[in-house]
């Protein structure tokens, strides 16, 4: 594949056939309960980082909106320069709504300008089904996820990911969660996906992991690291 073929920066993906995305947590968050920007850090099989997912929501929408604001993630390389933005465009107001209310959708464009696709949960509160659209709106991929993920639960959890055919599978996304006192990571994913694919659409499999954690594990994975710090006290 010529780097032609899509935009730089992606160069690093069209060599992999997966990628693991651990989230950083804030002991400051754990500690008080104040909601604070994601950061995540996206490494190869070797361990060696691929980008850093930060967050960079205005503080007052974290807060106030918790896992269902509006949310802005860009991907930074290795020297700090942002790549691509994954941008959800809503704010759910509802304090027990799900993303019930509005349509949960992310749209994912290079820092050139170039729009590459979006992610969008089949309708319905508790869907742990999503669909993954490139830039000309023409349907790639269906992620259809567990039932235990539908309750948030802090279980570990797989997601596959078939061809618009609901059949044919490409690849996985997997979630699991580490005790807190092990490692410092508390939410882990992996997604897998065919080595050929073109990196354009394998940075729309990672990115469908920020709509996915938000979606289930936002909340699940901090409260159950407070928990963990409870049993020590």
């Amino acid at each position: 594949m010529e780097f032609s073929d899509y935009p730089p920066g992606l160069e690093h993906l069209a060599r992999l056939d997966g990628v693991y995305v651990n989230q950083f947590l804030e002991m400051l968050e754990i500690l008080s309960g104040i909601e604070t920007n994601n950061t995540y850090e996206v490494m190869d099989a070797n361990g060696k980082r691929v980008f850093l997912a930060a967050e960079t929501t205005t503080p007052g929408i974290t807060m106030r909106y918790g896992k269902h604001r509006a949310f802005i993630i860009q991907l930074l390389n290795s020297i700090g320069h942002p790549i691509v933005t994954i941008t959800r465009n809503h704010a759910c107001t509802r304090s027990l709504c799900n993303n019930c209310c509005s349509t949960n959708k992310v749209d994912v464009t290079h820092i050139t300008g170039v729009f590459l696709g979006s992610i969008v949960q089949d309708s319905g509160c508790c869907s742990p089904n999503f669909k993954i659209f490139d830039e000309t709106g023409q349907l790639c991929f269906i992620i259809l996820g567990p039932c235990c993920a539908c309750c948030g639960c802090c279980c570990s959890s797989k997601f596959q990911i078939k061809l618009p055919d609901a059949v044919t599978n490409i690849g996985t996304l997997k979630k699991q969660t580490t005790p807190m006192m092990t490692k410092s990571d508390a939410t882990n994913f992996e997604v897998t996906f065919p080595i050929d694919l073109s990196p354009k659409l394998k940075v729309l499999l990672l990115a469908s992991i920020f709509i996915i954690d938000f979606a289930f594990f936002e909340t699940s994975a901090k409260q159950q690291t407070r928990n963990q710090l409870k049993n020590f006290q």
